[in-house]
């Protein structure tokens, strides 16, 4: 018969060999490199205490230094729209995304994920910004924002 080298502390699952740890939450500096806990309770935790509005508060505080009010009151300003597009899809998992300045980070506004990302890969630049109008001028362009695919 097999040592028991785990067992769930919540629904008493056991581990006797290596391929039933498999079935168990890694930590590293746990024994065996397993905690007592298997994955499938594990993951059913996580869930029953997660709170995404205490995550996105911190991430928002960690990041540039405004609080969830903040964000939603920034967002309603802008008639929950994307400062830029003024589109209602944000694009990214359901939520608009903080721009702000690199250099002094100073909240800008609140954007939709392709208008953030067009700018970043602009740099912020507002010659290579004029510079994509012009060419859009030249070479073809959407008649208006409601064509664009966002």
């Amino acid at each position: 018969m097999y040592k028991t080298m785990r067992k769930c502390n919540h629904c008493g699952l056991e581990a006797h060999n290596d391929e039933d740890l498999l079935l168990f939450t890694t930590k590293k500096k746990a024994p065996y490199g397993k905690l007592n806990q298997c994955k499938e309770c594990s993951n059913r935790l996580s869930k029953k205490y997660y709170n995404p509005y205490k995550y996105k508060n911190a991430s928002l505080q960690r990041k540039y230094g405004i609080s969830i009010e903040e964000y939603n009151k920034l967002l309603m300003l802008q008639n929950n729209s994307c400062s830029i597009c003024k589109t209602s899809t944000p694009n990214r998992g359901g939520l608009f995304v903080v721009d702000h300045n690199h250099f002094t980070g100073e909240v800008r506004g609140i954007l939709c994920n392709n208008c953030n990302v067009s700018l970043g890969l602009a740099g912020d630049s507002i010659e290579v910004l004029e510079a994509m109008i012009r060419y859009l001028e030249t070479n073809g362009q959407y008649n208006n924002m409601e064509n664009r695919n966002v």
